[in-house]
């Protein structure tokens, strides 16, 4: 009957019953040789006793010590311990409040005289603050941004802060570009009569600090060739045109769409007195044979 039924298997089962033991037997070699032994029976395991992290003193965070740092002495943040009471956190938030409440737009900028060196340390504050949440502008970071101060004719680089170079651009010849570069963006705005052309802010600021992107493909070569150059960094121009070109680009694109919006908008209003002009001149040529005919039949 199988010779009949199934011609296939009973002319090759020796080879299809040794092909299937073969398998069977690579299986059972793969998991005895190649898979650990699962053992039979299961440990309670505590990591915090039988782990390295039993050897952590205390929950104070200033005690705790990495792998490697034994050696240094540790040097706690001075105002870590002063800390407010709760009077107090209610008391500073609501003069915080106060002084903030009475923030308005700036009006009018004072053109009286600021300490060099409280600029400076306001911008060392800042970079400091931007170095904790990994935004920092100082060069040993990589971050490619520089700090310039600029005012009454002088010229001011930060100490370790920015890339190389300082800048060519006395304050009167900053000041005189900015005012091209206000008239200019003023002359291209979609909504020219509604601005002011006349910016005192230009005139008036005292100092002027100024922040530069730097491309962040620099090789090392370049980096220290910059160090060793006193002229206009490499930055400046590039960074001053590309914000620009964006800045026009975006203005040319909202006139762009607002005036196809009032394309759009025309077309309809002309459409729709298209058709109510057609409406009325279907309605009058109606009307007339209707008047002719009731003159006729009061005749």
């Amino acid at each position: 009957m199988m010779e009949f039924s199934a011609p296939f298997l009973s002319a090759y089962w020796p080879y299809i019953a040794t092909l299937l033991v073969g398998i069977f037997i690579a299986q059972l070699i793969r998991l005895r040789v190649f898979q650990p032994e699962t053992p039979g029976y299961t440990v309670d395991v505590d990591p915090l006793q039988d782990s390295d992290l039993a050897a952590i003193p205390s929950p104070d965070p200033l005690g705790f010590r990495l792998s490697g740092e034994e050696d240094f002495v540790h040097v706690p943040y001075p105002w870590f311990g002063d800390r407010l009471s709760e009077e107090q956190m209610k008391q500073r938030s609501a003069e915080f409040y106060e002084k903030m409440n009475k923030r308005r737009s700036v009006r009018k900028i004072s053109d009286e005289d600021i300490p060099l060196e409280v600029v400076e340390n306001l911008i060392k504050t800042a970079v400091f603050v931007e170095t904790l949440f990994g935004h920092s502008t100082m060069d040993d970071t990589g971050s490619p941004f520089q700090e310039q101060i600029i005012g009454e004719d002088e010229e001011s680089e930060l100490p370790n802060v920015g890339a190389c170079g300082r800048w060519s651009k006395t304050e009167a010849a900053y000041r005189k570009g900015k005012r091209a570069d206000e008239d200019l963006n003023v002359a291209n705005d979609w909504y020219a009569e509604q601005n002011n052309r006349m910016n005192d802010f230009i005139e008036t600021a005292e100092r002027w600090i100024l922040s530069a992107k730097d491309a962040i493909e620099q090789t090392l070569e370049s980096r220290s060739t910059c160090s060793k150059r006193t002229g206009t960094p490499r930055r400046s121009k590039a960074f001053t045109k590309s914000s620009i070109a964006s800045g026009r680009a975006k203005e040319r694109a909202k006139a762009a769409e607002l005036l196809a919006k009032a394309a759009i908008l025309e077309q309809k209003q002309e459409l729709e007195q298209r058709a109510e002009r057609l409406r009325l001149e279907e309605e009058l040529a109606v009307a007339k044979p209707r008047e002719q005919a009731y003159a006729y039949l009061r005749t």
